[in-house]
């Protein structure tokens, strides 16, 4: 199943992270090397489903790229966004991080 089609599109990073917000994504996460991280946890990325993709291409400068997650996780009671760049900025661990989130169907 495609979840793109589940979802609106955005013309910012901004906009969509909002929009995630207000569904009730309120974790700030982030990518550490196999894990994913909170202030204050680490998590397995196989604990997490993902919700929501939104990829961002930049207009003017390829290398402005960035792509938001919307993530859950029924285990850690968890609705969380991850942000991260793509492309040329995509570093290894967050590549593989993603790779493991179960994609919601």
């Amino acid at each position: 199943m495609d979840i793109r089609r589940q979802q609106p599109s955005f013309d910012t990073v901004t906009e969509s992270v909002q929009w995630l917000q207000d569904k009730g994504y309120g974790a700030n996460l982030s990518f550490e090397q196999d894990r994913i991280v909170s202030q204050a946890d680490r998590f397995d990325p196989d604990d997490f489903l993902l919700d929501y993709v939104f990829r961002f291409e930049g207009e003017s400068d390829p290398n402005d790229e960035d792509i938001v997650f919307g993530v859950s996780s029924a285990k850690w009671g968890i609705k969380g966004i991850l942000v991260s760049a793509f492309g040329a900025y995509a570093g290894n661990a967050s590549n593989e991080v993603i790779a493991r989130l179960v994609v919601r169907g």
